[in-house]
């Protein structure tokens, strides 16, 4: 008897799997969709399309950095220096440690893996691999919309 009440068990968690995993990851066509748009946005050097795609709590901008305000994120990028270069310019990176925008580690067709940030409903982490690069971008659902937190690359 209590070799069927195990399998009962495991057969009953096996079917509830697939449902859990896709509430994990809800909105992720909607993720996808505009993770693409972030990636042609800092493409084409589109500083409204993706100052517009910024969470209302800031974003971040490499491992540890310090939250900007959205405002001062824009106005980062519209002066063409500081997060605009790291993230879209490596032309104009200055010897800060790096020789890589952002955008020089992502490509349009570069497969994006999804998961939930375990323990933050509402957000999700797209990692990309392009060569010997590797990039996060850490998005929140918010008012019926992916935002951008934070982004990390190497």
């Amino acid at each position: 008897m209590g070799h069927m009440t195990i399998l009962r068990t495991l057969l009953a968690a096996s079917l509830l799997l697939p449902i859990a995993a896709t509430a994990q990851v809800q909105h992720e066509a909607e993720l996808r969709t505009q993770t693409t748009k972030l990636i042609e946005a800092m493409s084409q050097r589109d500083v409204d399309a993706v100052a517009a795609m910024v969470s209302k709590s800031g974003i971040s901008v490499g491992v540890g950095a310090e939250t900007m305000k959205p405002k001062e994120f824009e106005k980062s990028l519209r002066k063409h220096s500081g997060v605009y270069c790291a993230l879209m310019d490596s032309h104009c990176i200055e010897n800060r440690g790096r020789d890589s925008a952002l955008i020089d580690t992502l490509r349009l067709k570069t497969p994006l893996i999804i998961a939930p940030m375990e323990g933050k409903p509402n957000t999700a982490i797209v990692t990309t691999a392009y060569g010997n690069h590797e990039s996060e971008l850490h998005f929140s659902f918010e008012d019926g919309a992916w935002k951008l937190t934070h982004v990390e690359w190497n």
